[in-house]
């Protein structure tokens, strides 16, 4: 039994308050997606193709870049994402549109493991997923720098809130939130 006044008591009033604010990402107006999506669509590369499935999956950059094609059911046109691999720890089911299943076709056969793989290999000379900084380098091919990747995640809930009418519950569900 320790005799004396916890040590820890008062700390907190001792600890300046630390507030976190939510850092929002730069988005492109959810109109202006189907734009975008054309001139993506006449690009050549693995970027660009990873870059149009993030779009029609609402996924996280990390999420796509690591995608496998283990995760892949073409024949139901479903992607799971294990939880390991998730922002929440939870696996993730995504349905596949005709366009993201068009997008997996493109790149087929570039990697028996990774749907969307580097073109530098690791240096044990093993295919790995692309780097968060192919984005970077294709949108300054593009000369776009008024959005982020990530932003495609708040053009796509603004879509869901303005245009489709979703369900809060639906457009979270998509986000994996």
């Amino acid at each position: 039994h320790y005799p004396f006044e916890n040590p820890v008591n008062g700390l907190k009033k001792a600890l300046p308050v630390v507030s976190r604010k939510p850092k929002h990402m730069a988005a492109l107006d959810w109109r202006q997606v189907p734009i975008f999506m054309s001139e993506l669509a006449e690009r050549e590369g693995v970027s660009a193709r990873t870059l149009e499935f993030i779009i029609l999956t609402c996924g996280r950059s990390g999420e796509v870049r690591g995608a496998r094609w283990s995760e892949m059911d073409l024949a139901t046109g479903i992607w799971t994402i294990p939880g390991e691999r998730m922002k929440t720890g939870n696996t993730h089911r995504v349905p596949l549109s005709p366009e993201a299943l068009r997008v997996l076709a493109k790149v087929r056969g570039l990697d028996d493991q990774f749907v969307f793989p580097s073109s530098h290999l690791s240096p044990k000379g093993e295919a790995k997923e692309q780097s968060v900084m192919v984005f970077k380098s294709l949108l300054k091919r593009m000369q776009r720098d008024d959005f982020t990747v990530h932003g495609f995640r708040s053009s796509f809930r603004d879509w869901c809130s303005e245009s489709a009418r979703a369900e809060w519950e639906v457009a979270e569900a998509c986000l994996a939130h």
